[in-house]
């Protein structure tokens, strides 16, 4: 028995960890929310103040150009991150939603793939049982037994046919190439519809005794015969096969149908098919998920078409030579109130350096996480395609996973998942019309589940596949 570590729990292991990132995702989210917040309720306090000294220390036509220029700004400048807010709280609503659908085809396909191996182990009992039935059916038995007697000796007549064919084209020339042969031959010498006046006939009979024409008559006439014999044969052989083979078809077809055999291939197609659609769900999910990361990431870019509309336009006015007088103007004077005023400004300009500063952090460690949960989702959706979520998946005892799923790459994730792998094979019938008996077990090491392949090829998607195939 397998004690490795079951597949089923690398697979948690897996969307566990995703679902982590997608929260640490969340909660960065709405920390740089708040920064921004606080950035730009500051840059509105810094306008404020600016308005006030430029009303006080400038002349009345600067001072109203400021007063008035500074508020045109700020609509514009609000109006753009307004829309940038607004797209990026659409798009971070459309994430949530993704997110939800996400875990809810992760619930399904969780899900499915329970019943289908629910279905796959009823199968896996009801093969042995008609397996059993099958093996002491005498009259099975014997058809059989028979069957694989006819598909030796069709087997046989194969490779016989081969070689009359071979051999009729290579020696035909041996008889056709002797001129007195040939011409006896084309005459007809020797048969029914043979003519010819009493002189030709005397050398017919003259020429045929010296060149030994009825035993070379004999000899041609096996080896240019041969392949039509053996054909025939053939077909014979390949009739009475198909003659068997229904028989041996219809015992078999009726034996599963009243076991419940057929019912349950059935329901299993059904569940596989339901799988890969789920499947396929995921993947299209993890497409538009990629697809509003990228875009979330373009909006918190601060070189960004937003940041050199808005921002731009609002850093070039401030840092503006009248901007850089006012400030001298302001702390020249006797009055508290601009001093005041100027100690604001320093005072916002302390804050929100630093906080563009944790914004651009955290806009990095968000990127990162993003950047993370993608690659987990690469190898969550090639874990499921290899079917590593299976029951008969496991891996070696001793293997790190946690190592493995924190390498750079998803390819390098499961390469090394990959080679510590190894599925658990399902039984191996060698009753029924094999002739053998029973059904056993192996626990080596295999490449392949077919636990769960009800859509053909090893998982008795229809036919003969359960008992061998033909």
């Amino acid at each position: 028995m397998n004690t490795g570590i079951q597949g089923k729990d690398v697979y948690k292991k897996i969307t566990d960890k995703i679902s982590g990132l997608e929260q640490d995702r969340r909660a960065v989210n709405t920390e740089l929310a708040a920064v921004e917040s606080s950035i730009e309720e500051d840059r509105r306090e810094r306008e404020r103040v600016f308005t006030l000294l430029a009303s006080q220390f400038l002349p009345d036509l600067t001072a109203k150009s400021i007063t008035e220029t500074l508020p045109q700004l700020r609509k514009g400048v609000e109006e753009l991150f307004q829309r940038k807010r607004t797209e990026r709280e659409a798009i971070e609503s459309q994430i949530t939603i993704e997110e939800g659908l996400r875990e809810f085809f992760n619930s399904s396909l969780m899900d499915v793939t329970g019943q289908l191996e629910e279905k796959a182990s009823e199968r896996e009992r009801l093969l042995q049982v008609v397996d059993s039935t099958l093996g002491s059916n005498k009259d099975y038995s014997e058809l059989v037994r028979r069957m694989k007697e006819l598909m030796g000796q069709a087997a046989m007549a194969r490779t016989k046919l081969g070689e009359a064919r071979s051999e009729k084209l290579q020696r035909t020339d041996e008889f056709t190439s002797n001129p007195m042969f040939g011409y006896l031959l084309e005459r007809g010498y020797g048969s029914p519809e043979y003519k010819g006046k009493f002189l030709a006939r005397i050398l017919d009979k003259w020429v045929a005794r010296v060149i030994g024409y009825e035993q070379a008559k004999q000899r041609y006439a096996h080896l240019t015969g041969m392949p039509a014999k053996v054909e025939a044969l053939l077909a014979d052989k390949k009739h009475e096969l198909r003659s068997v083979e229904e028989a041996v078809g219809q015992t078999d077809a009726k034996t599963r149908e009243e076991t419940g055999l057929t019912a349950v291939i059935e329901h299993g197609r059904r569940l596989y098919a339901e799988r890969m659609d789920t499947f396929r769900q995921i993947e299209v999910s993890d497409k538009r998920y990629a697809a509003l990361l990228t875009r979330r990431q373009e909006l918190d870019d601060e070189k960004g078409t937003y940041y050199d509309s808005a921002v731009g336009m609002l850093k070039n006015y401030m840092k503006s030579r009248t901007i850089l007088e006012l400030k001298e103007l302001a702390s020249s004077t006797a009055s508290t109130e601009d001093d005041t005023a100027v100690t604001s400004l320093e005072h916002l300009e302390q804050r929100i350096n630093p906080n563009r500063e944790k914004a651009k952090e955290l806009k990095q460690k968000q990127q990162g996480i993003a950047v993370e949960i993608q690659k987990l989702k690469e190898v969550e959706r090639e874990f499921i395609r290899k079917r590593y979520d299976s029951k008969n998946s496991h891996f070696k005892s001793g293997t790190d996973i946690d190592d493995l799923l924190i390498l750079g790459a998803a390819a390098l994730i499961m390469n090394g998942l990959s080679s510590n792998h190894q599925f658990q094979p399902s039984y191996d019938y060698g009753g029924g019309r094999s002739g053998g008996g029973g059904a056993s077990r192996s626990y080596d090491s295999v490449d392949h589940d077919s636990s769960m392949d009800f859509g053909g090829g090893m998982g008795f998607g229809g036919g003969f596949s359960s008992h061998g195939g033909f």
